[in-house]
């Protein structure tokens, strides 16, 4: 039996939060991507980005409003 490669890796490795005014705040997430698949990336670059939650919640709403996910 083989073991599995693992073509895309992502990871939220850290996270922080903002302040953009007196009373309103939000969270960024760091999150980090790696990938082995051949032709399309660097299999030894790290993408870095930073996300909030917001960005996530609107993913999640558009995967699941098509049925084709």
């Amino acid at each position: 039996m083989s073991a599995s490669k693992q073509l895309i890796s992502v990871e939220v490795v850290d996270y922080r939060s903002v302040k953009e005014s007196y009373i309103k705040s939000f969270t960024l997430f760091k999150i980090e991507t790696k990938s082995q698949l051949d032709n399309l990336y660097d299999p030894n670059r790290v993408y870095v980005v930073e996300r909030r939650f917001n960005d996530f919640k609107q993913l999640n709403d558009l995967i699941v409003s098509n049925p084709e996910y």
